[in-house]
């Protein structure tokens, strides 16, 4: 049997999810956040402006050091925990300057820690070609010369970057996301490592704060959704002090104001979308919500493509919605688009409808372009054949084949006599 504080752990695991890799991943979250929960509040979209170019450089190199000590220290402690020397004298038998991380050059293989102790070990573990082995302090020094020599040549002038990091460097979204999970971490570690600051809250009730107001959140690079309340862009900035049924923040910490919020108000600038029922943009998805016939409320997700936004008609005429199929490439890549969309509409989508409307509406518009109808259909039967059981459907290929082309006529026709038309 779990104890009380194994489970809180383990609940604190659970809600620091934040982070997505990309896109396609949003559904299995959305549908993770449907399974604990019961969406009650309208969600809502924040957007760090500019993230790149508005980092401040000496903060970034601040607390990408201190995950790097974070991760070394750790897995000092962890290769300790093996050892059956330091199992018998109770203490940590290694430190991290007995730490190196391996990191290769064949990206199949994954980088770990390993120790070093002696000189032999230092021989048989050195840098090669085909790997890095580095302390902390060498990691740390690779980091700053990415971020601080960054130099950019303009006719014959040659200007170093003094402000952000490089859009252009292959790390950068990683070190952006790093960046930004060292301001959640020290945001979520006030709920479960500085009670003693707060001695009139107890730790059931800091979890409580966590459960309620910041469990049901995503966030890719500088986009973040959340089921909307009003205490999420009260813990916005970290320099601004908040607390539960307070209506307005505080520059210092009170009573009741315990808590700090997440990001630097002094080098970012957070946007938010109003909030909504019905619906709210993340990357090119968009999260709405359904109620069901018992009366319980649900999160969805829906392809979001602004090309077909009625707010962009006006420019929808500058915008290029494929490639055009007389072009001088194969014709595998002409219509492999076909299947890539394909499968991202279906990784994106949560309702068979959603998927169907999106995937005769490409149709549609291709053959509108020009594009073969018989290789759009092939490609179409193609992709439904790799995934047998669609949203559940045993004869996916012969049901949404005869769904996506039906739609897809009609699309089709309504495009044409809008060209007659016009």
């Amino acid at each position: 049997m779990q104890s009380e504080s194994g489970v809180a752990e383990e609940d604190s695991y659970r809600v620091q999810r934040w982070l997505i890799d990309d896109a396609d991943t949003v559904k299995e979250r959305v549908e993770e956040i449907n399974l604990r929960t019961t969406p009650e509040s309208p969600c809502q979209s924040f957007d760090i402006t500019q993230l790149y170019t508005n980092f401040d450089q000496c903060d970034i190199l601040t607390k990408i050091d201190e995950l790097i000590d974070l991760a070394y220290n750790r897995n000092a402690k962890e290769l300790s925990t093996r050892s059956i020397a330091a199992r018998a004298h109770g203490t940590p038998l290694y430190t991290a300057d007995d730490i190196r991380l391996v990191a290769y050059a064949d990206e199949s293989k994954d980088a770990h820690f390993i120790v070093i102790t002696n000189a032999d070990d230092e021989e048989r573990e050195r840098t090669t070609r085909a790997k890095q082995v580095m302390r902390a302090s060498e990691l740390k020094e690779l980091v700053k010369i990415s971020i601080k020599e960054c130099y950019t040549q303009v006719g014959q002038n040659i200007f170093k970057q003094l402000r952000g990091i490089p859009m252009g460097m292959s790390a950068s979204p990683l070190v952006a996301d790093l960046y930004l999970f060292m301001y959640e971490l020290t945001f979520m570690k006030q709920f479960f490592e500085d009670s003693k600051r707060m001695p009139h809250m107890t730790q059931d009730q800091n979890l409580a704060v966590v459960r309620e107001y910041f469990s049901i959140c995503i966030r890719f690079q500088d986009d973040r959704w959340t089921a909307c309340n009003e205490m999420e862009e009260r813990a916005m900035y970290e320099e601004r002090w908040w607390g539960p049924g307070q209506t307005h923040t505080s520059h210092i910490q009170t009573n009741t104001h315990p808590y700090h919020g997440m990001y630097p108000q002094r080098f970012l600038t957070i946007t938010n979308d109003p909030p909504l029922y019905s619906g709210t943009i993340h990357q090119d998805i968009e999260i709405k919500r359904r109620k069901t016939l018992s009366g319980k409320y649900y999160y969805f997700c829906a392809i979001y493509d602004k090309k077909y936004d009625a707010k962009y008609k006006l420019v929808r005429g500058q915008m290029k919605l494929y490639q055009h199929p007389e072009t001088m490439l194969a014709k595998s890549c002409i219509y492999g688009v076909v299947y890539s969309e394909l499968r991202r509409f279906h990784m994106r989508s949560s309702d068979p409808k959603e998927f169907i409307h999106a995937s005769a509406r490409m149709i549609a518009n291709m053959r509108y372009m020009g594009y073969d109808s018989k290789e759009m259909r092939v490609k179409l039967r193609k992709f439904l054949k790799t995934v047998p059981q669609l949203y559940g459907n045993r004869k996916a290929v012969f049901k949404f084949t005869n769904q996506i082309q039906t739609k897809a006529n009609r699309m089709h026709a309504i495009l044409q006599m809008e060209t007659d038309y016009e």
